[in-house]
């Protein structure tokens, strides 16, 4: 399995990021629409990192059938409920609350923990 591993801080990082992701996913990936919904779900956990966790990481691994994509933060953990982080519309940072049930619907598999040290968020694409 292919892995790299990309340090979020600013928007800046995110640029490069989603540049990477594009082209790592297109070495593995013929599907369009599979390559534009892993880089969206990397984007917008990339973004919460910065909106919400300060700073963090992501890894994209790569194996023959599937992209495992892992952020995770040092923020102080979801303050809303998980429950409703999901539901469209609801947002604690006055966003139009959208990506975290974007993110879940774009995804094959979903797992998240959170807690006071941080986030971790682990999504699976089969491609």
């Amino acid at each position: 399995m292919q892995s790299k591993r990309f340090h979020i801080q600013a928007n800046t990082d995110v640029h490069v990021l989603l540049n990477n992701v594009t082209y790592l996913t297109r070495q593995k990936v013929v599907d369009e629409v599979a390559i534009t919904e892993i880089a969206t779900v990397t984007s917008e956990l990339a973004y919460n990192i910065i909106k919400y966790g300060c700073s963090g990481t992501i890894t994209l691994s790569y194996s023959d059938t599937q992209c495992i994509i892992e952020a995770i933060d040092n923020g102080t953990g979801m303050q809303m409920s998980i429950e409703k982080a999901f539901v469209e519309g609801n947002s604690s940072s006055g966003s139009l609350g959208l990506g975290m049930s974007s993110i879940v619907r774009m995804s094959d598999e979903f797992n998240l923990t959170t807690s006071d040290s941080g986030t971790c968020v682990t999504c699976i694409k089969e491609y």
